[in-house]
């Protein structure tokens, strides 16, 4: 008896490999559409690839050269005395790697392209859905490790459970700037518990009130104090909680924001013009105020969801491919960024 047989592997890694190289772009969009810190980020074109180079460097904007800035008559002397001021922070390279994989069951219960591409297309998805829930958490966590830096460490943050001393974040070391030795590279950060409104350690205080509950003259405040001239904070974000306690500040006629917030998913509050969304990974009790001229995701143009081909390891019954990120979360002016921390609801 003959049996037909039809050497498959080939064609197939090459279907899978091609087939998601197509859907890549509509991949990337998806990517950041889907949660309102990247969605934002994406929209005002800090999403930037660049070539590479041993670290990421970001040109400083509030650096300090006042001394060479003078008037003068005739043919009076200009100043242009040799400035020391730091120029550029710098950060490390992190990597984010999610692979897709299909093992050998699988394709043989999905025999037949229409099946095995819907297979694919629903690798796909987790795919994309596991992409966004890691940077999204790690864009509001401190960059530890392997990771992306967040809105923790590049802005500030509060943690309650860690030693005495080291509940405030913000004050460390960013970008290779220590903030105690250059007040611009400092962030607004206020204690929504602290009563004094001088500064310590980095930390502002309120002064209009002793209660840690949302109200908006905090957030004018912390607005106000991100802002200089025209210079504005662009979004503010938030948890849940404290977003549907702001909403309970305003009057019944609460006017949200424009339609593309909508479209895109987003329940957007409105805040002096700005939107006030809410995100899940947002540490309980903190309110960023983002300006994202000055925030930027830097990645490296040949490492931007990099998809290699799908490929079959000798000791596994299955293909997978790799997709690779090089890049990190970087900030050139913190004074434009702030938080409140500390925040209860009423």
């Amino acid at each position: 008896m003959a049996f037909g047989y039809k050497d498959t592997d080939a064609n197939w890694s090459d279907i899978l490999t091609t087939t998601f190289a197509k859907v890549t772009p509509q991949f990337v969009d998806q990517v950041f559409q889907a949660r309102p810190l990247a969605y934002f980020l994406a929209r005002a074109g800090q999403v930037i690839q660049i070539d590479g180079g041993a670290k990421i460097q970001e040109a400083l904007i509030g650096a300090d050269n006042s001394a060479n800035t003078i008037t003068y008559s005739g043919v009076g002397q200009i100043q242009n005395n040799p400035q020391e001021e730091v120029t550029s922070a710098v950060y490390d390279w992190k990597q984010l790697a999610s692979t897709v994989s299909i093992s050998g069951i699988e394709e043989a219960q999905n025999s037949g392209e229409a099946a095995f591409l819907d297979l694919l297309n629903t690798k796909i998805e987790v795919a994309r859905e596991s992409v966004v829930q890691k940077m999204n958490s790690m864009f509001y966590a401190d960059g530890a490790g392997n990771d992306f830096n967040g809105l923790w460490n590049l802005v500030g943050g509060y943690d309650s459970g860690a030693a005495v001393g080291q509940e405030p974040q913000g004050y460390d070391t960013v970008g290779g700037i220590n903030p105690a030795n250059n007040d611009w590279w400092r962030a607004q950060i206020h204690d929504a518990g602290q009563t004094a409104e001088a500064i310590t350690n980095g930390v502002a205080g309120f002064g209009h009130t002793d209660t840690t509950t949302l109200d908006r003259q905090k957030m004018t405040n912390v607005f106000n104090d991100c802002s200089v001239g025209g210079d504005t904070p662009q979004f503010i974000l938030t948890t849940q909680a404290l977003h549907e306690e702001y909403e309970s500040l305003l009057q019944a006629n609460v006017r949200h924001m424009d339609a593309s917030l909508a479209d895109a998913g987003f329940q957007a509050l409105e805040f002096k013009g700005r939107p006030v969304l809410f995100d899940d990974d947002c540490p309980a009790g903190h309110m960023y105020f983002i300006n994202p001229k000055y925030l930027r995701l830097k990645v490296h143009r040949d490492r931007f969801f990099k998809a290699g081909p799908f490929i079959q390891p000798v000791d596994y019954d299955t293909r997978t491919m790799k997709m690779l990120t090089y890049g990190n979360l970087t900030v050139n002016s913190r004074r434009h960024q702030g938080v409140i921390y500390g925040l209860t609801l009423s």
